[in-house]
């Protein structure tokens, strides 16, 4: 799972959204990684509104804020996770540069998933 935190006041995370659906549309066939984001927002004033306004595919968790209370030093943040539930890698804040991070991030992703066939070659 790749989950990626934001807020809708931070500009480097509206750059990272766009990141991470193309990192979601590289990794579309595989079933068994999912790309997601979570808002970090306490209320969902503004956040209602910027989505109606985005053409946003990724799902949007909300309740994020409570990450904020655990410790999340800022936004954008993301977190590769294994299978087994723990966090493989951090990545803190976004630097626009886009294909190096994200063939960066594919092979990471690769390593945690593990090379499972796409899902229209299972059984």
């Amino acid at each position: 799972v790749v989950v990626g935190a934001w807020a809708t006041w931070c500009a480097p995370c509206r750059e990272q959204l766009a990141w991470l659906e193309r990192l979601a549309e590289r990794l579309a066939h595989r079933s068994d990684v999912e790309v997601v984001t979570v808002n970090v927002e306490r209320t969902n004033a503004s956040l209602l509104p910027f989505l109606g306004e985005q053409d946003l595919a990724l799902p949007v968790l909300l309740g994020g804020d409570a990450l904020l209370d655990d410790g999340l030093a800022g936004v954008p943040t993301v977190w590769i996770v294994a299978p087994d539930g723990r966090i493989r890698r951090q990545l803190e804040g976004f630097a626009a540069g886009g294909e190096e991070s994200l063939v960066a991030a594919l092979a990471e992703i690769e390593a945690v998933a593990g090379a499972a066939p796409p899902a229209s070659d299972r059984p």
